[in-house]
């Protein structure tokens, strides 16, 4: 349910904020469901057949991609155009493009799911959208399973090249430090440092040398003269990715 969630609330983002503001209207769980998981449509109800209905994943260990695929069989006496192909997480990628069905013809879709940074069971949807219904989906498939993740560092979810950490900005209200957890994931040792440009302001780490599939802590310290605020950036040194990946944000309020 997270990733159905999820996509909520990028709905949100995206509708005009002068109709929240202006109504004061919050939309209720149930209508936030269905704008993720809209009704199925009744015009088409069977034309168009789908098998299975049910895509069981099973239980998946690990980070492996996992390749699947059900069937889309034209029952009608008529062409149905498939217009698009939805999933309700953005874990599942649809690889087969739309198409036209003939009458009997029966196409298969491909999908992918992803199964990184999950720990646990799962229930998504696919919604199939044809030209039998402008708005609502014609069919929906529920693809679900089980996650055993293999990975001893999920609890710190941003990757830095082998580099793990519980998050990538922190905020100093003024003088102070902040504390980053860490972790190296990978079979050498690793030292952590960064170069900055802001008078007072420090990085360092502990313990000093991360021992490979060791975690620690990064530290972030202030003791300059806070004037006006400041948002800046520290480049971490000491791991093998690219600088974007490194970079993380301080932000110094006055």
């Amino acid at each position: 349910m997270k990733g159905l969630w999820h996509i909520a609330a990028g709905i949100l983002l995206f509708t005009p904020y002068c109709v929240v503001a202006q109504n004061n209207y919050f939309p209720s769980r149930h209508e936030l469901d269905s704008l993720v998981n809209p009704q199925q449509s009744e015009k088409s109800e069977g034309m168009l057949r789908v098998e299975p209905e049910v895509v069981d994943l099973g239980t998946i260990e690990g980070e492996d991609l996992i390749n699947f695929g059900f069937a889309l069989c034209n029952r009608s006496q008529q062409r149905v155009t498939i217009t698009e192909l939805r999933s309700s997480c953005g874990c599942i990628k649809i690889l087969s493009k739309p198409k036209t069905i003939e009458p009997n013809e029966t196409f298969r879709v491909d999908a992918r799911f992803n199964p990184a940074g999950r720990n646990s069971s799962f229930r998504y949807s696919i919604l199939i959208y044809t030209d039998l219904d402008k708005e609502l989906p014609t069919r929906r498939i529920t693809v679900k399973g089980n996650v055993i993740s293999s990975d001893e560092w999920q609890h710190l979810p941003v990757r830095a090249g082998a580099l793990r950490l519980s998050r990538k900005e922190i905020v100093l209200n003024g003088r102070g430090e902040e504390r980053i957890a860490v972790a190296n994931s990978s079979d050498k040792p690793m030292t952590i440092t960064a170069h900055s440009t802001v008078v007072g302001l420090t990085l360092r780490c502990e313990p000093e040398v991360l021992e490979p599939h060791s975690d620690g802590d990064i530290i972030v310290s202030y003791k300059g003269d806070v004037e006006t605020a400041l948002n800046t950036m520290l480049i971490l040194e000491g791991m093998n990715c690219t600088p974007s990946e490194r970079m993380i944000r301080v932000i110094i309020k006055r």
